[in-house]
């Protein structure tokens, strides 16, 4: 649902060539920051001016961080979301939404510096709540740990795990990356220390089952961890 918000990162300029190009040459395509790129289109303004309100006004930020909340004090959730928010990939939403907010903030610093202030301040608000929901181990999930538990084994009732866990991973580094925010980068880095201390203690046989049931959520929540060490999942 979330990701088709993401129109806003799609603005990329294209440099025009100088000279034909010679037979056999290749044409290079040069990419543009999104602060680098103003949207002039009429129509265009006003989708990303809708993307933008939908984004930070319309959807309540503390609904889909409410799974982090309860996980973090040990209680069931309430007034989340439905859909999606309401399975077993709670919080892969608010990844997504890390993501396209992050990318706003970018794409409006380069041309509405008081639009760009006030995405800051909503996306500053909610990596400071997922801070303070992530555990002293540095676990930080919308659903208990129990799901890992029961997904590393083979057992009970989950879902994609690791596929959740890379969308907000990958949230936080976009909100590191396009925003500077060095919280987001930390609660990143702990969670993937989380994650690499978990994979270690796992058997061969252990291993070879979770790549077996979720091979690409596996390696997608590995590469995006900030952490520095080397995940043994090869």
């Amino acid at each position: 649902m979330i990701a088709t918000i993401l129109a806003s990162s799609l603005f990329l300029g294209v440099a025009p060539p100088r000279k034909a190009c010679a037979a056999g040459s290749v044409e290079k395509l040069q990419e543009f920051g999104l602060d680098q790129v103003q949207i002039t289109d009429t129509y265009q303004q006003n989708l990303f001016t809708q993307d933008i309100n939908y984004l930070i006004k319309t959807l309540d930020s503390d609904r889909l961080l409410a799974g982090f909340k309860a996980v973090s004090a040990g209680t069931n959730p309430t007034n989340l979301y439905g859909g999606w928010e309401n399975t077993n990939i709670r919080g892969h939403s608010l990844g997504h939404w890390l993501s396209a907010v992050a990318q706003a903030y970018l794409q409006a610093k380069g041309s509405d510096a008081t639009l760009a202030g006030q995405i800051k301040t909503k996306l500053d608000d909610v990596i400071a709540k997922l801070k303070s929901y992530q555990l002293s181990s540095g676990f930080l999930f919308a659903t208990p740990i129990s799901q890992f538990d029961d997904f590393d084994a083979g057992t009970g009732s989950t879902w994609v795990p690791y596929y959740t866990m890379h969308k907000i991973l990958a949230g936080l580094i976009d909100v590191y990356k396009f925003e500077q925010n060095a919280d987001a980068l930390a609660v990143a880095s702990k969670l993937g220390d989380w994650l690499y201390s978990r994979a270690t203690g796992w058997s061969a046989s252990a291993k070879s089952r979770v790549l077996g049931q979720e091979y690409g959520g596996m390696n997608d929540a590995s590469t995006s961890s900030t952490s520095t060490r080397i995940l043994p999942i090869t």
